[in-house]
């Protein structure tokens, strides 16, 4: 019963942050559009670092001694410590990202990393649907995919859309 309530609630709960991370647009610019991940999923990730956190330094407290041994204790506390590290590392990533759309170059950035690419030096731009309605856009250049772009971003059939129709004023093979 528990379990059946637990999957409903989640369920419920993903359902109302896709809804909210859809309403977030992408900012336009002086010819230029940027593309992010919604901040509503940023901070359920950050969150979930707290969450993480917060069960690895209390499962020490919570060990019932004599039956929980201390070496599965820490084990356990372990975990969540690294998983609480994981969604930290998450949350840099999706907060640094951006995508960037001008009629003359893309440019995006991971990390502290950022890229500029002129349409020029891109090869081909290939576009699959995947399962459960998600899909992804392919940049390639000189025979390899140099990035690939998750229809979790903002707006992304605009975006699929600027890439693609920027990409045809340049001459780049388009593969749908």
């Amino acid at each position: 019963m528990i379990t059946g309530l637990a999957y409903v609630a989640a369920s419920i709960g993903i359902s109302i942050l896709l809804m909210l991370a859809n309403r977030e647009a992408h900012e336009s610019g002086d010819n230029i559009d940027y593309f992010r991940y919604p901040k509503v999923i940023q901070i359920v990730v950050l969150v979930g670092v707290f969450i993480w956190l917060a069960i690895g330094v209390a499962a020490p407290f919570l060990a019932k001694p004599g039956i929980d041994g201390p070496l599965a204790v820490k084990i356990i506390s372990a975990i969540f410590m690294c998983a609480s590290i994981g969604n930290l590392i998450a949350y840099i990533y999706l907060r640094g990202f951006y995508f960037a759309v001008s009629r003359e170059m893309i440019k995006w950035r991971r990390f502290s990393k950022v890229r500029v690419l002129s349409y020029s030096d891109i090869s081909m731009i290939s576009h699959r649907r995947l399962d459960k309605g998600r899909e992804d856009l392919s940049i390639h250049s000189r025979g390899k995919v140099i990035l690939v772009l998750a229809s979790t971003l903002q707006d992304f059939e605009i975006l699929k859309n600027l890439v693609i129709g920027n990409a045809k004023l340049h001459g780049v093979k388009i593969v749908l």
